[in-house]
């Protein structure tokens, strides 16, 4: 699972991804620094129901700043520095969507997909 979370990693400020269960049990963890996994995921039932209606969320704190995605497995929660470049995580996170097959996010990646060719107009005849 490394390696579909690799690009993320590689994001300048990105401290930390998690992959958090519905129920907040850790299903990955990079290995770094960033806030305490287990607090987080002990916090996580109550923090929940906030996102249960959302897609994702940005959630900036006093020294921190968390990406929060919901997916098909749970939640990916991305703790990054507060100058963190959170569109680029976006693009990234559909992109890591995309190649894993599930759904993806309307904004620019609406812009990636090739050109559906309609039929021609014959002009009413």
């Amino acid at each position: 699972m490394d390696d579909q979370f690799e690009d993320i990693l590689e994001i300048e400020g990105v401290k930390k991804v998690l992959l958090l269960s519905s129920d907040g049990a850790i299903l990955y963890q990079s290995p770094g620094g960033g806030p305490n996994s287990r607090e987080l995921a002990a916090e996580w039932p109550h923090v929940r129901k906030i996102f249960e209606r959302l897609r994702e969320a940005d959630l900036i704190f006093a020294r921190v700043r968390v990406y929060v995605r919901k997916t098909t497995a749970g939640y990916l929660v991305i703790p990054m520095s507060l100058d963190g470049p959170a569109a680029k995580i976006r693009l990234t996170c559909d992109l890591i969507q995309a190649r894993m097959g599930q759904r993806s996010a309307k904004g620019f990646k609406r812009f990636l997909r090739p050109w559906k060719k309609s039929a021609p107009n014959t002009g009413g005849r």
